[in-house]
């Protein structure tokens, strides 16, 4: 009779399979509390109680009055790829809630001891207990409960997998990340009451409320008093809402920073430089504070599939939602900046401010925004033989007056001047081009939309410090710039260069329309300083005004 050979590959127990799945989506505590709270809000709870016990080693308890479960639903919800949400496998990218109701409770009761209690409105309380994976009871009681309900207690986790155990960090470590959780649904969902304790700690409850005030009570410490400035935009279906802190301190310890997509808490490196770069003008150079940021576009406009906690999302346009958040928070505070400057700068003196008023309507008309208007108003100067300066001094202070789109009007050592902002921003390209400059990687690469690059320029700007790939059909990606470029608004240069007709670096200027927008009037402020008067006369990219000039623009 043949001896009949063992096969090596042996097929896993069901209940080792389920061990090793819970190590993908359950890493640690805070991640079971996740989707315990996950399914909360997709059962339509309206109030939420969470207790934690050991930092969720010994215990986590989550109770909710959603619409509940009944006993067959109960049994089933714990077995693995169960879901209530998919019935084909197009609906994995068409989600509108937060994933599947029962897919992670498999993970959870193959490593640990759990009770749930659930009921349906009107219907029967049913308990079923779980113990590593295997149902020890399924009961179900006679009176019928006329509230719905879930409460679900989580035991000793990973009590039968202590391999999983040298994975979970400190203490410090998974109390933060728990906390870190229940901020993020606190601030995703203000019109649920949560109340959450903490050990032996008393009670926390948080009352349903107002967007703007939930984040207060969540990111507020030691009742320190906190002012946030909301920010909001839409583009192509993607709606953005940003709350920047005003205050702000060194170092990144300390801070609340949330981004959420579609109200899910997301973690994405990109998104978090950009708001801490681009909020420079609140927060200050080098500086941080606290932020929440809220995207919600088309479900079928992400894939939330990326990782298996589901923290990690993919755009499929990224683009759009990386200059969307950007030029968000810029042109906040571009309006901010010339707001500030009309509304609070000094005018000339006191009797022109009072002939500015009374010429109010006059003065909108006549608000040199137009080219036209400025260049005919520069000509007239250019006509003005009392303006032909013989001697001056370079300036010490340069102080701000009026802000319009194309033009300053700034005081230098008590004289007045108006300043092209298009021909300044185009000069100082234009020297810093002609210059041998060094590279400089971008910790963000920056997208750039061009109908049609040419092969020619692009090589052209490779050579000058510009790193630019093809990413996809209509775009490039910037990876590194010239250095000395860095203070410009060189993703819109770039844009503006390769939608042009330049074909090669002497058209790399004089083809280029738009440079008033490359340069903020703060930047040229403090560029000025360092700036010759002198030769910035000559060009015509400044010209000396009186108050007598001004007014007649005006009449």
């Amino acid at each position: 009779m043949p001896t009949q050979e063992r096969s090596s590959i042996q097929i896993l127990p069901e209940h080792i399979i389920d061990q090793i799945k819970a190590g993908e989506v359950i890493e640690r505590p805070s991640t079971l509390l996740k989707e315990l709270l996950e399914n909360s809000i997709d059962a339509g709870a309206s109030k939420v109680s969470i207790e934690i016990i050991n930092n969720g080693m010994d215990l986590i308890v989550v109770k909710d009055n959603g619409k509940g479960m009944n006993a067959s639903d109960l049994e089933l919800a714990f077995l693995r790829h169960a879901t209530s949400k998919i019935e084909r496998f197009e609906d994995i990218y068409n989600l509108h809630s937060y994933g599947f109701r029962g897919e992670a409770l498999a993970s959870m009761a193959s490593v640990s001891k759990i009770t749930c209690i659930s009921n349906q409105k009107n219907s029967p309380l049913c308990t079923i207990k779980i113990n590593g994976a295997e149902v020890e009871s399924l009961d179900k009681d006679q009176k019928k409960n006329p509230v719905s309900k879930t409460e679900i207690f989580i035991k000793d986790l990973f009590y039968n997998t202590p391999a999983r155990l040298k994975f979970v960090k400190s203490k410090t470590a998974e109390k933060n990340q728990l906390q870190k959780i229940i901020n993020a649904f606190l601030l995703t969902h203000p019109q649920i009451e949560f109340v959450v304790k903490w050990d032996d700690k008393a009670k926390r409850i948080f009352k349903a409320c107002e967007h703007l005030q939930r984040i207060v009570d969540v990111t507020q410490k030691n009742f320190q008093k906190l002012n946030y400035q909301e920010l909001s935009a839409s583009y192509d279906d993607i709606n953005v809402k940003l709350f920047l802190s005003m205050e702000s301190s060194r170092g990144a310890a300390g801070k609340y920073q949330y981004i959420f997509i579609n109200n899910r808490v997301v973690q994405n490196i990109q998104i978090h430089k950009i708001i801490t770069n681009c909020a420079g003008p609140l927060w200050g150079e080098g500086m941080s504070g606290h932020y929440t940021l809220f995207i919600d576009l088309p479900s079928d406009q992400i894939d939330v599939n990326v990782h298996p906690n589901k923290t990690v999302i993919k755009f499929f346009e990224s683009h759009k939602v990386f200059s969307l958040i950007s030029s968000t928070i810029k042109n906040h505070y571009k309006k901010s900046y010339t707001s500030t400057k009309e509304n609070d700068a000094p005018l000339l003196s006191d009797n022109f401010q009072t002939e500015m008023k009374d010429k109010a309507l006059n003065y909108t008309q006549s608000s040199l925004d137009d080219k036209k208007d400025l260049t005919s108003y520069f000509d007239r100067l250019d006509n003005k033989s009392e303006f032909q300066i013989n001697s001056f001094t370079e300036p010490e202070e340069i102080q701000t007056l009026i802000d319009y789109p194309l033009i300053l009007m700034t005081k230098m050592n008590e004289e007045y001047y108006l300043l092209d902002k298009a021909a300044y921003a185009q000069n100082y390209i234009k020297d810093r081009l002609s210059k041998k400059n060094s590279s400089i990687p971008l910790l963000i690469s920056h997208p750039i939309k061009v109908s049609k690059p040419s092969a020619k320029l692009i090589q052209e700007l490779n050579n000058y410090g510009f790193e630019l790939d093809q990413i996809e059909k209509g775009y490039l990606i910037l990876r590194s710039i010239p250095e000395a470029l860095k203070d410009i608004k060189y993703g819109e240069y770039l844009e503006l260069l390769l939608n042009s007709k330049a074909k090669n670096k002497d058209d790399m200027i004089k083809l280029v329309q738009g440079f008033e927008s490359l340069m903020t009037s703060n930047q040229i402020i403090k560029k000025l300083k360092n700036d010759s008067l002198a030769e910035l006369l000559k060009l015509n990219i400044i010209k000396k005004i009186t108050q007598e000039d001004l007014l007649n623009v005006i009449s």
